[in-house]
């Protein structure tokens, strides 16, 4: 091989020989033979021929006549170089012959745009310049300034689509944010594939019907400016049935459809008509594909086809950077809301990906139904829109898409139960410095001054307090001693003078009007969440380990639907009626004791509420049994009761044989 030519190149052995006879434009076969080493019957020869390659070859005696049925074979003359040159170079003309006049462009549009309309006839006008008819199709009716330039409309008002069966997610990715949008979320999984595959069809028939030999496939943002390249592909369909650029995205070997061309004999009879698109999407069972992605099918549906010309991945790219002007009108679009990582908030996002646009986005917020934002977007390229609000009333969110001639409006409707379910539309992540919850601790104590449990009490909240940042506020509150009130208690029977089993007495109201008048008070949604702490409470835990806790109890309550958290009141001998969510037990009760707990900005109306319009009773069963709030409670108890004598109960309490995990040794 030292005097191999410079232009030969040696590709050893190979497991890929298709693409090798994929890429031919002649198989030329040159072996003879000899007397003593006799070709008998070449298996590239038959290869070539299974892939409907023009070749030429010298006709063997040993073969017979064998090949002389087969069109697509020509002989080498034994004695006749020059002949033979002249053979060779006839195959692979340098200067084809284009008879535009059997050849025509169908062009796939959606003409819903300025933007669109206006490229589409940018794409029509360069297909003409180079001498090419164009036949225009589309699900939507075509302006009148399109009917006038094409040569032939199609207009099918079938507009088919469905959803991906692949592709669930999108991500964007900037150095102030991250989306991951779940496009199931919101009907953001449309898919137009089907609606490209019927006008593909429908303009193959069409051409087919009108004359045409062959067509080119085109989407309108792909504006011809290069005649040559497809006068190239001209030439390889003189051998070819059919061309096309490879693709290999995610879900499996594709064919790239943005772009393709073949002769219309044998394209029409390839494609099945579908009218619906469960039709569409049984396709991938017909065809065994991985997904129902148009490139994915194609791929099946022509990978058993002998005469076709594939174009390797990076060479057809290359090419068609050099043939067209890409305008990327890819009509991908999202609107929707996202969850965020930014506690109590949500994120009103939308994305459009067309590098061209010709229409204005109207963003609209309403809170309990007063307008309190509208924006005005000018949307004339890529665009990724954001928001972030705090979740403290009924919002809704409006976007209203509007051009010349289209208007469409989204709306979405945030309110409790939507809120916590917006993980499922997905995530926006803000990389920025995320503020921290504004909260409030009440701390509901009798006597600080002289009371040594108080006192001491005191000391450990107000510390955790100072250290974490939470605002503290003492509530000091009456000992009650005379009758509680028998016409507003919901066990009016078991109301008396002093503590007895399941009776209640001064104390018992007295602790049901500290925790209420806390829970009542007017600036209480000033706060994310807030935190009620009895007066005889200490921190048992790390500071540190404890206020991160609170954040994530907040985070489980809201997306769990929780009215209240408890820290410090143990989940053994309780009924555990709803499932663990990390390290909270959902739906306890009995709420015993309710000494430390925490409750979310969104419930503050609703248990205001309940105390305002139900009977009053213990504290702790008044919350389960009367208002019936539902109680997540920590794994871990994280405050304690400081032993020692109780108000309600009027005797001495510490360590008994019911809890004694909720009273410190300290």
């Amino acid at each position: 091989m030292a005097e191999k030519p410079d232009n030969i190149t040696w590709w050893n052995e190979r497991t890929d020989v298709e693409s090798f006879y994929g890429a031919m434009d002649l198989f030329l076969f040159t072996s003879r033979g000899n007397s003593n080493d006799k070709e008998t019957m070449p298996l590239v020869i038959r290869e070539a021929i299974s892939h409907q390659i023009p070749i030429l070859i010298y006709n063997l005696p040993v073969y017979l006549n064998y090949f002389n049925k087969f069109k697509s074979i020509n002989y080498l003359e034994f004695d006749n170089f020059d002949n033979n040159c002249e053979l060779i170079k006839s195959q692979l003309s340098d200067n084809p012959v284009v008879k535009h006049h059997d050849e025509v462009f169908v062009i796939s549009t959606y003409p819903a745009t300025d933007s669109i309309i206006d490229t589409t006839l940018d794409c029509v006008k360069a297909v003409q310049a180079n001498g090419y008819k164009v036949i225009l199709t589309s699900h939507i009716p075509i302006p009148e300034v399109l009917q006038n330039q094409a040569d032939y409309c199609l207009v099918d008002k079938n507009n088919i689509l469905t959803k991906h069966t692949f592709y669930t997610n999108f991500y964007w990715n900037s150095d102030q944010y991250n989306v991951n949008l779940n496009l199931r979320g919101e009907g953001n999984d449309v898919y137009h594939g089907p609606a490209v595959y019927t006008n593909y069809h429908n303009g193959a028939g069409l051409a087919y019907q009108l004359g045409f030999d062959r067509a080119y496939f085109l989407n309108y943002d792909y504006v011809l400016r290069d005649g040559k390249g497809i006068q190239n592909i001209s030439q390889i369909l003189n051998k070819k049935d059919y061309y096309f650029g490879k693709h290999h995205p995610s879900e499996g070997d594709a064919l790239y459809t943005y772009f393709f061309a073949a002769n219309l004999n044998k394209f029409i009879h390839k494609l099945y008509p579908v009218i619906t698109g469960e039709g569409y999407d049984l396709l991938m069972e017909i065809y065994g594909s991985e997904s129902n992605g148009l490139e994915n099918l194609f791929h099946h549906i022509f990978k058993n086809e002998g005469s076709i010309y594939r174009e390797e991945e990076s060479v057809f790219e290359s090419k068609t950077k050099e043939t067209f002007d890409h305008r990327d009108f890819s009509r991908v679009e999202y609107f929707t809301i996202l969850s965020t990582n930014l506690p109590n908030h949500f994120a009103p996002y939308f994305y459009i990906s067309n590098s061209k646009d010709s229409r204005t986005v109207y963003y609209k917020v309403y809170k309990d139904s007063e307008l309190i934002i509208e924006r005005t977007l000018n949307i004339d390229q890529k665009y990724s829109f954001w928001d972030l609000l705090k979740f403290d009333g009924e919002y809704e969110i409006e976007f209203v898409i509007q051009d010349e001639h289209t208007t469409e409006t989204k709306t979405f409707k945030v309110d409790q139960e939507y809120f916590n379910n917006l993980p499922q539309n997905g995530v926006f992540e803000w990389k920025g410095e995320i503020p921290k919850p504004k909260i409030k601790l009440m701390h509901l104590v009798t006597e600080p001054d002289t009371n040594e449990k108080e006192i001491r009490s005191i000391e450990s909240v107000t510390e955790f307090c100072e250290l974490t940042g939470i605002e503290y506020e003492q509530r000091i509150n009456k000992i009650w001693t005379e009758l509680p009130p028998v016409d507003t208690c919901n066990r009016p029977e078991d109301v008396q003078e002093v503590p007895g089993y399941y009776k209640l007495a001064p104390g018992h109201y007295g602790c049901y009007l500290a925790h209420t008048n806390a829970l009542l008070a007017e600036d209480n949604k000033d706060y994310d969440y807030i935190l009620i702490f009895e007066g005889d409470v200490i921190v048992d835990s790390p500071f540190n380990e404890l206020r991160q806790s609170l954040d994530r109890f907040s985070r489980l309550a809201r997306e769990n639907d929780q009215d209240i958290i408890g820290f410090g009141n143990p989940f053994k001998n309780r009924n555990l009626n709803g499932p663990k969510i990390e390290d909270i037990y959902t739906n306890v009760t009995p709420f015993i004791p309710a000494q430390s707990y925490l409750i979310n900005n969104d419930k503050v109306d609703y248990i205001q509420d309940k105390i305002k319009n139900t009977p009053w009773d213990a504290f702790d069963m008044w919350v389960c049994n009367v208002a019936q709030l539902k109680v997540g409670t920590a794994e871990k108890i994280y405050t304690k009761h400081i032993p020692g004598f109780s108000i309600i109960e009027q005797e001495f309490k510490g360590m008994d044989e019911n809890s004694p995990e909720i009273y410190t040794t300290k």
